[in-house]
């Protein structure tokens, strides 16, 4: 098994199981159901992906990955408005929610790696000789940085919120690089090494369905801590 399909299995698991911590660290009375909560509803969509993916199901029927954007913005809207949603919000750490997104720099690189093996298509990374159209790294890398800072002191609100809509604009950019990258729509040329298909087999599938919904879901949880007042004292720093 290649580097990169190590990574793409080992990093989802890590992002799950760093957000069934900070569920557990959020010190709740009720932590147990919400973690058990959490971890079915993750298991079950990170699963039900990997079995589609692992069935050719998506290889041979690709317009079905057209179908993990919108139910993903449903869940994390429904995660986020849920009890849940208010503990993971209200009780996390600022800094923890940024720091969360760290993870964004070294998922790039391993994408950048696997555009170099010929499994990703080269515009769906980093500026590599002029076709990479992701920028994504941007944000992984100022979220360690910012997630340090505001761990040492407080800073005004707009500056993180600032920062969450740049991060969240440049993972909307390779969210639609990716599917037009994709042979229903083959925007950037036709031709195998063109085509975003690496998607449709295991484990690549959960950078999708696991690693941009974790993406995802914290942006939306940041925006949630920065724009409603919440009566609940954060526990988990």
């Amino acid at each position: 098994m290649s580097l990169v399909a190590i990574s793409m299995f080992v990093l989802p698991v890590l992002m799950i199981g760093g957000w069934l911590r900070v569920v557990w660290s959020s010190g709740v009375s009720d932590r147990a159901v919400l973690l058990l909560r959490f971890a079915v509803g993750w298991g079950v969509w990170a699963l039900g992906w990997l079995g589609l993916a692992v069935s050719g199901v998506l290889a041979a029927k690709p317009q079905l990955f057209l179908g993990v954007m919108p139910s993903m913005i449903v869940l994390t809207l429904v995660v986020t408005r849920s009890r849940l949603g208010e503990v993971l919000a209200g009780r996390t750490a600022l800094c923890v929610l940024v720091g969360m997104q760290s993870f964004r720099l070294p998922l790039e690189l391993v994408m950048h790696q696997a555009a170099l093996d010929g499994l990703m298509p080269m515009q769906m990374t980093f500026g590599a000789s002029g076709l990479g159209h992701n920028y994504d790294l941007v944000t992984g890398a100022s979220a360690f940085v910012l997630a340090l800072v505001l761990r040492r002191r407080e800073l005004p609100k707009a500056v993180t919120l600032v920062w969450n809509v740049v991060g969240f604009a440049l993972l909307v950019n390779i969210v639609v690089v990716a599917v037009m990258s994709t042979p229903m729509f083959a925007k950037f040329g036709s031709e195998p090494h063109q085509l975003n298909t690496w998607v449709f087999h295991a484990p690549y599938v959960w950078l999708p369905s696991v690693l941009v919904a974790s993406a995802l879901l914290g942006h939306v949880l940041i925006f949630k801590k920065l724009l409603t007042k919440s009566p609940s004292a954060e526990s988990f720093t």
